[in-house]
């Protein structure tokens, strides 16, 4: 099975170590594992030295992600979309750590800040908002920074209006 993977150039060594990896990330089948080999090589990772830089860089990914979630009041452990809505800011908006600092710090003590920080972004985005000037002298529509998004009011409902409720949901 590993004939195909040692002709384009991995060595038996690199090759376990990548097996290591993927059951590590409860990639436990065949095709998972030749996944992860192609997507590997297409990025140029055919080394010992190379791969553990990318992981390396992974792992310095996940830092920033962490530090970005802690700062925003949520203590839960990075996870898939985390780094899907990041790589969307860093890599796809091309936006820096001051307009993400500066997006943090309007976001936090939000309700669902995470999901608030993306839509401010969005937003920015969307209007070609490209500096740290722009971002600051843009306010969006009902995103402002003094005020929350989601305001809760009170109402009271009546017993049959509570039950046409539930039964609609």
């Amino acid at each position: 099975y590993s004939l195909p993977f040692v002709h384009i150039g991995y060595s038996h060594e690199l090759l376990v170590t990548i097996a290591n990896y993927c059951f590590k990330q409860s990639i436990r089948t065949l095709e998972g594992y030749a996944d992860i080999v192609h997507k590997l090589y297409k990025k140029g990772i055919l080394n010992m030295q190379a791969f553990t830089e990318y992981l390396n860089d992974l792992v310095a990914y996940d830092e920033k992600i962490k530090d970005l979630l802690t700062n925003l009041g949520i203590s839960r452990r990075v996870t898939e979309q985390d780094r899907v809505i990041y790589r969307t800011w860093t890599l796809d908006w091309n936006y820096g750590d001051d307009i993400i600092d500066y997006a943090m710090s309007l976001s936090t003590g939000k309700p669902s800040a995470i999901t608030y920080m993306n839509k401010l972004l969005s937003n920015w985005h969307c209007a070609g908002v490209d500096s740290l000037d722009k971002a600051k002298a843009f306010v969006p529509a009902g995103m402002t920074a003094n005020t929350k998004s989601n305001k809760v009011t009170n109402k009271e409902y009546s017993a049959e209006q509570l039950n046409s409720l539930f039964s609609d949901l």
